[in-house]
């Protein structure tokens, strides 16, 4: 479903977010493990 919305968007914006798009680093979490990325997302503990 997320990649049929991102497809949509490109095409109703001519622009390719997979290209242009965020990175896991971009938003700071890109370091986590699985399971530090998941305390992160369900209790807001965030490891630098």
């Amino acid at each position: 479903v997320i990649d049929a919305m991102i497809n949509m968007a490109n095409a109703m914006l001519d622009r390719d977010f997979y290209a242009d798009g965020l990175t896991l680093d971009d938003l700071g979490i890109g370091h986590m493990t699985k399971e530090e990325l998941l305390d992160y997302l369900n209790n807001g503990v965030y490891k630098a």
